[in-house]
């Protein structure tokens, strides 16, 4: 098995996008929010993505899609995209690296896993084809 092996079978990737969240929320434990006393004990977004298979990144936006992990980043971040903001224009604006705007977006559709984009989905099943012809030779 290539990748992370997953610990826990149930957290199956092809989940939708609403239970992917609500996976992550109830594996993370109490909602983490930076201008409130932190309390609780809770796992780590590394830890609850070990667990799921996923890596930190989008463990992080899961956990922001739920309303489950807030800091000033995400905040500031979600702020100018309510602006209609572009990415890149966000990242100049708050100065940090576009790929960290990114990870700290939540997710706006369900392209994490399972539906995927129209070429996602043709590149999967090109490869299907090409495996199964690749099988059925006969030399």
């Amino acid at each position: 098995m290539a990748g992370r092996p997953r610990i826990y079978e149930e957290v199956d990737k092809e989940m939708k996008l609403e239970e992917l969240v609500r996976a992550a929320c109830d594996l993370f434990g109490p909602p983490y929010d930076d201008r409130e006393p932190d309390m609780f004990t809770r796992k780590s977004i590394r830890e609850v993505g070990r667990i799921m298979g996923l890596s930190q990144e989008k463990t992080r936006r899961l956990l922001i899609e739920g309303g489950w992990y807030s800091t000033q980043e995400t905040r500031s971040v979600r702020k100018l995209m309510r602006q209609g903001l572009k990415d890149d224009e966000i990242a100049k604006e708050l100065d940090i690296p576009v790929k960290k705007v990114s990870s700290l977006k939540p997710y706006k559709d369900s392209r994490i896993y399972g539906i995927g984009t129209v070429n996602a989905q043709r590149n999967k099943e090109y490869r299907r084809r090409k495996s199964e012809d690749e099988h059925s030779v006969v030399g």
